[in-house]
């Protein structure tokens, strides 16, 4: 008769735990449907002096999660600063390194989820260099939430910035005996086999982008840098796999539509160029039509996945209507009162790593500390944003 009474008594205990387990998920469930149901689309007008009467494409809810695959000497630094300050505004997680005083995702190494320091809350943005993988990117940043982005540059003026930049000359042992140093480099017509021994013996991991260099970020093998088919088949996966592409030479116009896509503010992609090359480093070599050439050629890759990118970046801009060249206007405008309000005129020299120097920013000093606070982070390079989401991170993990 005891057993008969506890059984029963059991089972009314999980019964209850079910009804009460039910109830709260209703509940949830109503909550959510409420919330989504009172969301109204969101004017947001943007400031130029006075507030002026602009409303944005109808947007609901702001993407939070973003995965930005970071290219070499496309502007990238540039748009990195603008993911930082994007989360840091709104007290995101920021994907970080693994090791303290490492500020790529072991690049030239495909992304591995082992490459990242431990997390204490879902991740949002990662915006560091990466080699793009798709599978653990899309484990840590699944697709059904994320926005995964990355930034192209005209393959001529790309690869001449990335070799003077990264001194490939001396890394793939040539002599550095005049202006022409990339078009001799060009002219050996180096075999697939041949380039890989070079950098297979360089110490130097930059050696890496010594052919297609967005390609390779974007995950493409060398061993496929001459098999057309298999170019053409890598560009349409990426294609799939990215929801925008956004185009250096058309960097405002790119900026302005991921904000309408992002259902951003205006604020939010400002911007001060980053980890821009000295005026005595550049123009180190005559770049002729015939050397032009050479170079489309040699990054035949680069050259079609540009090419297609770039397209698709316009199709989307005209579907955008007329109204987008208004907020272009408004942009650049505001771009202009940005630097005004916050810089000196003039650069100068600033360190950006290992004895590399690049265009650097002075922020004016006779203004208020917060107007100085904010304008400062607008000249904050990747290298200082990941040493202070570091640091955040520790405190975080002590907490």
């Amino acid at each position: 008769m005891m057993s008969i009474l506890l059984n029963t008594t059991n089972k009314r205990r999980v019964l209850l735990l079910f009804l009460l387990v039910l109830f709260c998920a209703v509940t949830m469930l109503i909550q959510f449907y409420l919330v989504n149901k009172s969301r109204h689309p969101r004017e947001i007008f943007f400031k130029t002096g006075l507030l002026s009467n602009h409303l944005q494409v109808q947007c609901t809810r702001p993407v939070k999660d973003i995965m930005f695959l970071k290219t070499h000497k496309t502007g990238s630094s540039t748009l990195t600063n603008i993911m930082n300050r994007y989360a840091d505004s709104r007290e995101l997680n920021v994907v970080i390194p693994a090791q303290d005083e490492v500020y790529t995702f072991y690049w030239p190494y495909k992304f591995q989820l082992n490459f990242i320091a431990p997390l204490n809350n879902f991740p949002n943005i990662l915006c560091n260099h990466a080699r793009f993988n798709k599978i653990p990117m899309n484990i840590l940043l699944p697709k059904t939430r994320a926005k995964y982005i990355t930034l192209l540059r005209e393959p001529v003026s790309n690869y001449e910035s990335v070799f003077y930049f990264f001194n490939l000359d001396g890394v793939l042992r040539l002599k550095k005996e005049s202006r022409t140093t990339m078009g001799r480099f060009l002219s050996r017509n180096i075999s697939l086999v041949k380039l890989r021994e070079l950098i297979k013996k360089s110490f130097y991991t930059a050696s890496a982008l010594a052919r297609n260099p967005q390609s390779f970020d974007l995950g493409l093998e060398m061993e496929y840098y001459e098999n057309i088919t298999a170019v053409k088949n890598y560009i349409d996966f990426l294609d799939s796999e990215f929801d925008l592409v956004l185009i250096l030479e058309h960097f405002d116009e790119s900026l302005v539509l991921m904000k309408r896509l992002f259902c951003w503010d205006l604020k939010d992609i400002l911007y001060v160029k980053q980890m821009e090359r000295l005026k005595i480093e550049r123009n180190k070599e005559v770049i002729t039509d015939d050397l032009k050439s050479k170079i489309r050629r040699w990054n035949k890759a680069d050259d079609m996945l540009y090419s297609h990118f770039n397209a698709t970046l316009w199709k989307r801009i005209h579907s955008e209507g007329p109204d987008f060249y208004e907020d272009l206007e408004i942009f650049r405008s505001e771009l202009k009162q940005l630097q005004d309000v916050c810089l000196e005129k003039g650069s100068r020299k600033t360190l950006a790593y290992r004895k590399k120097y690049v265009r650097g920013y002075q922020v004016k000093a006779n203004v208020t500390k917060a107007l100085k606070n904010y304008c400062q982070k607008f000249v904050l390079n990747e290298v200082d944003y990941s040493k202070y989401h570091r640091e955040k991170l520790k405190k975080q993990s002590k907490a």
